[in-house]
């Protein structure tokens, strides 16, 4: 497993993201799908700081890479105020406000989202990216990936991204 430590600053942010860049390209991710967890991840690590620490410098934020089951996990980690979430309710897009798109955005752009929060301080959110393989069972370092663009005759691909909710604890 691979961790990045940082302080609860969005100074950071950059470099999130360009740690999880390096995290896809070690898992044999795609451009498309690194571009879509840096995406994500940064979002997570936003809301540490925005909401966690209530963007007070003085805490950390821990970000760890691993690989499970086919999947790059991505999780992101503080002790700072913990939040409750609820995973089924998305904003209504035909309504534009300020805010409140992150969580939205981390489940649209991941293959699965987890959001545990409430134990002794702090929140983990746990971000999932399926690991594309090719006919051979190799790892697909292309554009195109699993849940999209076009197979290997050519036809379409349904979907580019599956959502599936996790579970609070």
């Amino acid at each position: 497993m691979n961790e990045l430590h940082v302080s609860s600053e969005l100074v950071h942010l950059r470099s999130v993201r360009r740690w999880v860049a390096r995290a896809g390209v070690s898992a044999g991710l795609s451009r498309e799908q690194i571009s879509d967890l840096q995406v994500a991840v940064g979002e997570a690590f936003t809301n540490s700081v925005k909401h966690g620490y209530r963007s007070d410098p003085n805490g950390t934020v821990v970000v760890t890479s691993s690989i499970e089951d086919g999947d790059l996990v991505i999780r992101v980690l503080d002790e700072g105020s913990a939040c409750s979430v609820d995973l089924s309710n998305d904003p209504d897009l035909a309504v534009p406000h300020e805010g409140g798109y992150g969580i939205y955005l981390m489940k649209l752009l991941t293959d699965r989202l987890e959001i545990r929060s409430g134990h002794a301080s702090g929140t983990e959110v746990v971000l999932r990216k399926r690991i594309s393989r090719d006919e051979e069972g190799e790892r697909r370092t292309g554009p195109r990936g699993a849940l999209g663009g076009q197979g290997p005759q050519g036809e379409e691909r349904p979907g580019r991204t599956r959502i599936s909710r996790g579970s609070l604890s």
